[in-house]
């Protein structure tokens, strides 16, 4: 039975020259899961928002959307809201209400429902997600990973029949962002609910889609299976004519580059792949120490909570920062690694312990939600606000098509980059980073490594914290942990991570065992001889 159809949508931004969809053309089946991915602002946002009346965006829309036979534009505004779901990269943007119980019931309640009714499905859908724990807890207290769940769970107690996601998991630690898809596919495979989710974090996704769909630049260039999938953009990558291969996870791509093997799904499947396959080889790499600069940024002994009576986020934390460190900081959602960044530029001031920083030294963040440094409306009046020398670090960020675009039109990726842009235009000695690839391609991702290393190579010293942890080895000097308030260990990458069995790369998951000592996919290509895009 169908779902959803499209039948050459086209879709332009009001006061936009050019189309963001160009006759896009599909049909997706009931109870299918189906991953949309393609490089940043290939209009993955824009589609997915095109299937919800009351969140589409403004502009000039062509052709026919169809929901269960019926025209888009036909829905009542209940059966919108009954039938189709939608959960966002951002939880707080959705989240409309201060207690877990409320925000679970609150669905229902503008829906009409019998209390009774609202008490017994309330009642289920917390059970089915685990919330029980913390059922009566105030929103606030819960961690990223417990709040985008929390916004799933809402929007399920609907029971809608098709499921929008955008990139769900782009502010998730490692480990929630496989309990939120662990969820996903339980809703999918129990429920039967047609599933249609943008991400650009593959490794967990592309094992539970049915099929996958690929946009760029506003085309729909492929739609199909896995294998068949993985196939198609492998002799795109080989003949010249796209790179969007390279969006795929590892434990795919390994197998595609070195056997020409598209059958390869999960980690375990890889693991297994290069144990049978593949002869491995043994990186001795040479340790780069903690520190390796005169101390410019240091935490001493500090302590801090948000409420006087609630509790400690830092406890006691100490850690230096040299000059000309680049250092990649992880841990779990909740853990105080954006706090820290906000102490460091004191936008935020400890209770207990000081935090020191050098004369002349100047402190500059890209905080997590770019939205916050957009007071403009174009992205040129943005850069200039800072200084009218802007040409060198547009160019430097492929910002040219940007400039005169309002900073809100934009993706959340390109988002990222005219934040950063802004930030490095007040020429900072110290860069903080508070989750820098979020809403970015492993494409991006590439360039904006290579320009980090570029600046700290200059002499620009480099804090970031994220999730990433594949970016964080590739690029990062030094990284550590935060656990509990503290720093639980720091050093040099290679040490770090290889240290690590849970919360480390996806290369030393899949290549542990045949490539010693490497943590990187372009460690184990280089081994292999095999050209990376």
């Amino acid at each position: 039975m169908e779902m959803l159809k499209a039948e050459n949508l086209s879709f332009r931004y009001g006061g936009a020259d050019s189309l963001c969809l160009k006759h896009i053309s599909f049909t997706i089946q009931k109870g299918e899961f189906v991953l949309l991915f393609g490089e940043t602002g290939s209009g993955k946002s824009t589609l997915l928002k095109q299937w919800k009346p009351s969140i589409s965006p403004a502009g000039e829309r062509k052709g026919e959307l169809f929901f269960q036979h019926k025209r888009i534009e036909s829905l009542e505004p209940r059966e919108e809201a009954a039938g189709i779901g939608y959960v966002s990269q951002n939880p707080d943007n959705q989240i409309v209400t201060d207690k877990v119980w409320h925000e679970l019931a609150f669905t229902l309640e503008n829906l009409g429902l019998p209390t009774d009714e609202i008490r017994k499905r309330v009642a289920e859908i917390a059970v089915f997600f685990g919330i029980t724990g913390w059922f009566h807890k105030s929103v606030q207290e819960l961690s990223g990973g417990q709040k985008q769940i929390l916004n799933l769970a809402a929007v399920m107690i609907s029971r809608p029949a098709l499921l929008l996601l955008d990139e769900p998991t782009s502010q998730l630690d490692p480990v929630a962002a496989e309990n939120f898809m662990n969820l996903l596919h339980r809703i999918h495979t129990e429920m039967g609910t047609t599933v249609l989710l943008a991400e650009h974090r593959l490794e967990e996704a592309y094992t539970k889609a049915d099929r996958c769909m690929v946009l760029k630049d506003g085309d729909l260039i492929c739609l199909n299976k896995t294998d068949k999938t993985a196939e198609y953009l492998y002799h795109q990558k080989i003949s010249g004519k796209g790179q969007a291969f390279e969006l795929l996870p590892l434990q795919v791509r390994l197998p595609a580059m070195v056997k020409q093997n598209f059958s390869i799904r999960t980690i375990c499947q890889a693991i297994r792949f290069v144990e049978e396959n593949l002869s491995g080889g043994v990186r001795s790499a040479d340790k780069v120490p903690a520190s390796q600069g005169e101390t410019i940024l240091s935490f001493q002994n500090v302590w801090f909570r948000y409420e006087k009576n609630g509790m400690d986020v830092l406890r006691d934390f100490t850690l230096s920062i040299g000059k000309g460190d680049f250092l990649a900081i992880v841990g779990a959602n909740g853990q105080g690694k954006s706090t820290l960044l906000q102490l460091a530029v004191r936008i935020l001031k400890p209770y207990r312990g000081k935090i020191k920083r050098k004369d002349n030294v100047l402190v500059s963040l890209l905080p997590q939600n770019p939205q916050a440094l957009f007071l403009k409306n174009t992205v040129k009046e943005e850069l200039m606000s800072i200084t009218e020398e802007i040409d060198s670090v547009v160019k430097r960020l492929h910002l040219e098509d940007m400039l005169e675009k309002h900073p809100y039109d934009l993706s959340g990726g390109q988002q990222q980059m005219a934040a950063l842009a802004k930030v490095l235009l007040t020429k900072p000695d110290i860069l903080l980073l508070d989750e820098p690839t979020k809403g970015i391609d492993q494409i991006k991702k590439k360039e904006l490594g290579q320009l980090l290393k570029e600046l700290n190579q200059e002499g620009v010293t480099i804090v970031l914290v994220s999730h990433d942890v594949d970016f964080c080895a590739a690029y990062a000097k030094q990284s550590g942990m935060i656990f509990d308030g503290v720093v639980t260990s720091i050093g040099d990458v290679h040490s770090f991570f290889l240290e690590q069995y849970f919360f480390t790369t996806t290369c030393l998951k899949i290549c542990r065992n045949r490539y010693k000592g490497m943590i990187t996919e372009q460690e184990v290509f280089e081994c292999e001889q095999v050209e990376m895009g």
